[in-house]
C-alpha cells in the first residue's frame, strides 16, 4: 500500500567513515509512523533483540569502522538512538519507544518496488520501522512476500548535512525544527541581529536542543557578520571550539577567531589561528581564507613586500570560483592601498568578468566600494561592477540609486553608449520614480545638448563631437575647449591625459603640471610630474618640489631649481635658503669646489641674520674633502658650539679624530673620541663604531690606563667585529687583565684571540703575551 499525502521530515546525516542515516515520519490513516533508513558503501550487520514474549527490545548494528567524533544519545517519538565503540567497531543501536520492526533491501527505497521475503544478515540498507500498535499500512499477517512499497518522494522538505557532532542526526520532530529553520532561513537573508536574537531565545527555552551546535554556529557567524564586540564573538567561538573540536565547522570557526584577534590587533594570536587553519585544514577554503587573513596583517603592520606573494599563493590555491574572488578582492584592495590602480583594476576585472554573483554576498559592503573606486576615479570598474550585478536585484529603491551611480560612472568613463543604455533601462523599470526626470535631462543633455555654463555637460558635448568627427578641425577645437573645461574644474590630471592631441605650447598643459605639484603632497607624484614637463617649473611650493627632487637623488634638477630660484630671490632669508640648497646640491654632486663656496657664503649670511643652518658643516666637510685641511680646523670649535647635537656633526668628529691619529696627537685623539662616542650614544647612532672606540683605547693602552680601557671596551661588545678587530680587543683585554693581576681573565681572552687567528698579526702578539704569562 502507498503512502497518501505524507507531511514527512527527512533529516540526513553522513557520518564521516560513510554511514547515512535518514528518520522519516508519516501519517497514514490518521496513524503517526516512522521510517529509520540505514545505508553505508559497504555491507554490514542488523539484528534484533527480542524479549521472551517475542517482543522486539532492540536493534543492533555493526559498522567495522569508526567516527570521528562522539556520538550523543538522541530520541525521536519512536526510537532512542545510541551508540558505541568497541574494539574499532561502531555499534548503533536502535531502541523502540513504541513497537518497531526491522526489515533488509536492496532497492531504491523511492520507488514503490516490493521489499523481498528473505532476510539476510547483512545489507547495505536496512530499515526500521517504529509505529504504535500496528504498521499503518501492513497488517501482521504472515505472508511468503512482503509488499511494502513506502513510496518517498523525493521534493519533500529535507535537512541536509546539519553536521551536528559527526554523529547520526535523529530527532523528534518538535517546535525546536520550525525554531531551528527559522533561524537558517532568517540567516541567509542576512538578517544577522535577528538571528542572534533568535539563537537566544530557542537556547534558552531548548537548551538540549539536538540544534544546539548549529543554532550557536549560526550566531557565532552573524556576530561576525555584524562586527560584533571581538571579546564575545571570541569568547562563544572559544566554547563552541572546546565542544565541538573535530567538527566540519572547525575551520570556519578558526577563521572567525583569527580575524577577531586582527581586529583586536592582537596579531600573534590571529597568526596562530591562521597557521593552525593553514596546516590542519588544508583542504578547506579557509586555508585560502587564512592566507588573506595574514597578508592583511602584515600590510596593517607596514609590510608591502610579503602580502603580494600570499595573495598570490592562496589564489592559486583556491578550488572554487567564490573563493578565488574572496582572495582577488581583497588583493585589490590591496592594490589600491599601495596606490597601483593599474593591478587592482585588472583584479577587480576578474571578479567582475567571471563572478559578477560576489558582489551581491554583503551588498552593502560592495556598494561601499563601488563608491570608493569612483572617488579614486576607477569609473570604468565602478561602473561594470555595479551594472554585472543588476540583473539579480529586485526593481526597488536600491536598484534605483545604484542605476543611477552607475550611469553616472560610465559617463565619467566617456563610455557614453554604456550610459544611455542604463539610462534607457532606468526609465523602462521606474516609470514613476522622483528621479525620472532628472534621468530624462541627463541623458538629453549626453546625447545632444551644450549646457552652457556646465562644464560637465560641455566636455560630455566636446567628447560626442571628438568620437562622431575624428581627426577633423572639430574635434581639434573640441579637444582644446575641453582642456579649458577641464583645467577650470580644476581636473588638471585629465587635461594632461589630452597632451597628445593639444598643441605644443596649450597654456592649460604647463599650468596643468603646476597646479598638480602644488596640490600634491606626495613626493613621488610631485617629481613624477616634474620630470614629464622638459623645463624648471617654478611653483609656489618650490622648496618642498627641491626636498622631493634631492630626496630622490635627482641632484642636477634639484640644482637648477635652486640655482634659478636664487636668481629670482627677493629678500635675504629667502636667498640664505637657496644657497644653502644650492651648496647641499653641489656636495651630493661631489663638486667640493662650488660646495665650499656656496657653503660658505650661506654659513656668513646665516650668522648675520642669527639663523640655525647647518650650512657650516658642508662648508667643513667640503674642505675636509678638497683636503684643506687647515681650513677645516679652523671652523671646528665654532661649529662644535653651533651644532654640539647635530647628526652631521659625526662627521666632523670623524675627520677631526683622524687627523689627530694621522699626527700621533694623543690627547687630541683623546678629545674626539670621547666627543664622537658621547654624541654617538645620545643620537643612538654608532656609524663610526668599533673604530672610535678602539682608536681610544689605544690611547689608554699606551697610557697603561687598563681600567679604564676595559669600560670603553664594553660599549662595543653588542656590535658585529671583523676577525681584526676581535682579536685586537682580546689582546687588549688580555693584556689589561694580566696588568691588573687578573691571570685567568687574561689567559681567556688571549686564548680567544688565537682561537680566531693564530697566524695574524694580533694572533702572535697574543701568542707572546700568552707565554709571558705562562
Amino acid at each position: 500500500m502507498g503512502l497518501y499525502k505524507l507531511f514527512i521530515f527527512i533529516f540526513i546525516f553522513d557520518i564521516a567513515f560513510a554511514l547515512n542515516i535518514e528518520v522519516d515520519y508519516g501519517v497514514e490513516n490518521n496513524k503517526r509512523f516512522s521510517i529509520i533508513t540505514l545505508k553505508h558503501d559497504k555491507r554490514f550487520p542488523c539484528k534484533e533483540n527480542k524479549d521472551i514474549n517475542n517482543k522486539n527490545i532492540m536493534i543492533e548494528c555493526i559498522i567495522d569502522s569508526t567516527p570521528i567524533s562522539s556520538n550523543p544519545v538522541s530520541k525521536t517519538e519512536f526510537f532512542e538512538i545510541s551508540s558505541k565503540i568497541n574494539g574499532n567497531k561502531f555499534h548503533l543501536f536502535i531502541k523502540p519507544l513504541k513497537d518497531q520492526r526491522l526489515f533488509a533491501t536492496f532497492l531504491d527505497l523511492k520507488s514503490n518496488i516490493p521489499i523481498p521475503l528473505e532476510r539476510p544478515k547483512t545489507s547495505k540498507i536496512w530499515q526500521i520501522i517504529g509505529y504504535d500498535s500496528e504498521i499503518p499500512f501492513l497488517s501482521n499477517k504472515t505472508y511468503r512476500g512482503i509488499n511494502f512499497p513506502i513510496s518517498i518522494d523525493s521534493t519533500l522538505p529535507s535537512i541536509k548535512e546539519l553536521n551536528i557532532d559527526a554523529s547520526p542526526l535523529t530527532y523528534n520532530v518538535g517546535p525546536d525544527l520550525a525554531l531551528f529553520l527559522n533561524i537558517r532561513s532568517t540567516y541567509d537573508n542576512k538578517k544577522y541581529q535577528e538571528v542572534i536574537k533568535l539563537a537566544d531565545e530557542i537556547l534558552n527555552e531548548y537548551p538540549n536542543s539536538l540544534f544546539k551546535r548549529d543554532i550557536l554556529l549560526y550566531k557565532i557567524k552573524s556576530m561576525h557578520n555584524i562586527n560584533y564586540i571581538p571579546d564575545d564573538v571570541l569568547q562563544l567561538a572559544r566554547g563552541w571550539l572546546r565542544a565541538y573540536p573535530a567538527d566540519i565547522g572547525v575551520p570556519e570557526i578558526l577563521f572567525i577567531m583569527a580575524d577577531n584577534y586582527s581586529k583586536m590587533k592582537i596579531y600573534n594570536e590571529a597568526r596562530y589561528y591562521f597557521d593552525r587553519i593553514i596546516n590542519e585544514y588544508q583542504s578547506s577554503k579557509y586555508a585560502q581564507y587564512a592566507l588573506v587573513g595574514i597578508a592583511k596583517n602584515l600590510s596593517k603592520n607596514g609590510d608591502r613586500k610579503r602580502p603580494e606573494s600570499l595573495y598570490a599563493q592562496a589564489y592559486e590555491e583556491a578550488k572554487d570560483l567564490d573563493t578565488a574572488s574572496y582572495v582577488i578582492y581583497n588583493w585589490g584592495n590591496f592594490e589600491l592601498e599601495s596606490n597601483d590602480f593599474d593591478n587592482a583594476k585588472i583584479l577587480f576585472s576578474r571578479i567582475i568578468n567571471s563572478n559578477p554573483k560576489y558582489f551581491l554576498n554583503d551588498l552593502d559592503s560592495s556598494y561601499k566600494d563601488f563608491h570608493k573606486w569612483a572617488d579614486l576615479k576607477l569609473y570604468d570598474i565602478a561602473a561594470k561592477a555595479g551594472d554585472g550585478i543588476l540583473n539579480y536585484l529586485s526593481n526597488d529603491e536600491f536598484k534605483e540609486k545604484l542605476m543611477m551611480d552607475i550611469s553616472l560612472w560610465y559617463e565619467l568613463d566617456s563610455k557614453m553608449q554604456d550610459a544611455h543604455r542604463i539610462n534607457s533601462e532606468f526609465l523602462n523599470l521606474f516609470k514613476d520614480s522622483d528621479n525620472v526626470a532628472l534621468i530624462k535631462q541627463r541623458d538629453d543633455n549626453l546625447l545632444f545638448h551644450l549646457n552652457e555654463g556646465d562644464l560637465e555637460k560641455q566636455i560630455e558635448q566636446y567628447d560626442y563631437i571628438i568620437a562622431t568627427y575624428p581627426n577633423t578641425p572639430q574635434s581639434s577645437m573640441a579637444y582644446e575647449k575641453k582642456a579649458n573645461a577641464l583645467f577650470a574644474m580644476g581636473l588638471y590630471k585629465d587635461v594632461l591625459a589630452l597632451k597628445a592631441n593639444l598643441n605644443s605650447n596649450n597654456e592649460n598643459i604647463k599650468k596643468s603640471y603646476i597646479k598638480i605639484i602644488e596640490d600634491s603632497k606626495n613626493c613621488k607624484e610631485i617629481v613624477d610630474y616634474y620630470l614629464q614637463q622638459n623645463e624648471i617649473l617654478l611653483t609656489n611650493n618650490s622648496k618642498q618640489v627641491f626636498r622631493c627632487l634631492f630626496e630622490s637623488s635627482l641632484f642636477n634638477k634639484a640644482l637648477d631649481l635652486s640655482n634659478l630660484m636664487l636668481q629670482g630671490s627677493l629678500n635675504t632669508q629667502d636667498k640664505l635658503i637657496w644657497l644653502y640648497n644650492v651648496s647641499q646640491s653641489f656636495f651630493a654632486l661631489q663638486d667640493y669646489n662650488n660646495a665650499a663656496h656656496s657653503s660658505r657664503d650661506a654659513f656668513s649670511i646665516a650668522k648675520e641674520l642669527g639663523e640655525y643652518q647647518d650650512s657650516g658643516i658642508i662648508l667643513f666637510l667640503s674642505l675636509a674633502k678638497l683636503n684643506r685641511k687647515n681650513e677645516a680646523i679652523a671652523l671646528f670649535d665654532e661649529l662644535s658650539k653651533l651644532f654640539p647635537n647635530s647628526k652631521e656633526m659625526l662627521n666632523v668628529y670623524y675627520y677631526m679624530l683622524n687627523w689627530s691619529i694621522e699626527s700621533n696627537d694623543n690627547i687630541a685623539i683623546q678629545r674626539y673620541a670621547i666627543d664622537l662616542i658621547n654624541l654617538q650614544d645620545s643620537l643612538k647612532i654608532y656609524e663610526y663604531s668599533p673604530f672610535v672606540e678602539l682608536a681610544y683605547s689605544d690611547v689608554l693602552f699606551s697610557d697603561y690606563r687598563y681600567t679604564q680601557m676595559l669600560d670603553v671596551l664594553k660599549n662595543i661588545e653588542s656590535i658585529e667585529l671583523s676577525n681584526n678587530e676581535s682579536q685586537k680587543v682580546h689582546y687588549l683585554r688580555g693584556v689589561a687583565y694580566s696588568e691588573l693581576g687578573e691571570s685567568a681573565n687574561s689567559k681567556i681572552e688571549l686564548d680567544k684571540c688565537l682561537a680566531i687567528d693564530s697566524n695574524s698579526s694580533f694572533g702572535r702578539l697574543c701568542s707572546d703575551a700568552l707565554d709571558l704569562l705562562n
